[in-house]
């Protein structure tokens, strides 16, 4: 089964930031949490770094798709952490294929006409 594919900019990698209130960042809290809110079904990550600053680290992530990761980089925006949104944002845009899901409506046709 052949899908199509069209070309899109997506981030290289997410960079993701705990607030300094935050506790429990560790690389195995980050790497549950965001397996649980939707990593599993894209086949999880590829890389998880933390760099060790002062008062809160930072850490770079990548899916094991790279045209995952501008979902990653929305589930991050938008989903608390230890009750908390972390500041985050993408890191360098690059140019990749993305499937175009099959299941999905196009709704540009709605209204439209029959041709059946």
């Amino acid at each position: 089964m052949l899908s199509k594919c069209e070309e899109r900019k997506v981030p290289s990698e997410v960079r993701a930031e705990p607030r300094p209130t935050m506790r429990n960042v560790t690389r195995c809290a980050i790497e549950e949490w965001i397996w649980e809110n939707g990593c599993r079904e894209r086949r999880g990550l590829l890389r998880c770094r933390m760099v060790e600053r002062r008062p809160a680290p930072l850490l770079f992530l990548t899916m094991n798709k790279k045209h995952e990761n501008q979902r990653l980089l929305q589930m991050i925006r938008t989903t608390p952490f230890d009750g908390q949104l972390m500041i985050c944002g993408p890191e360098n845009y690059i140019a990749c294929w993305v499937p175009i899901d099959p299941t999905s409506v196009d709704r540009s046709s709605e209204g439209a006409p029959s041709t059946e």
